[in-house]
């Protein structure tokens, strides 16, 4: 009964820092595709100003 009780609880343990792994990867590649795009953005305005 004890064991369960220290497998379950690991588990739950467990389970919460999976999510928030996850949610940590998810935020940091969703950062740095917005990085990108700003990036992006950015060499087509100084290009497109350049030419003026």
């Amino acid at each position: 009964m004890v064991i369960y009780l220290f497998l379950v609880l690991n588990f739950r343990a467990f389970q919460r820092f999976a999510v928030r792994t996850n949610k940590r990867i998810e935020d940091a590649s969703l950062f740095a595709a917005k990085r990108k795009q700003n990036f992006k953005n950015f060499r087509e305005f100084f290009q497109s100003s350049k030419d003026l």
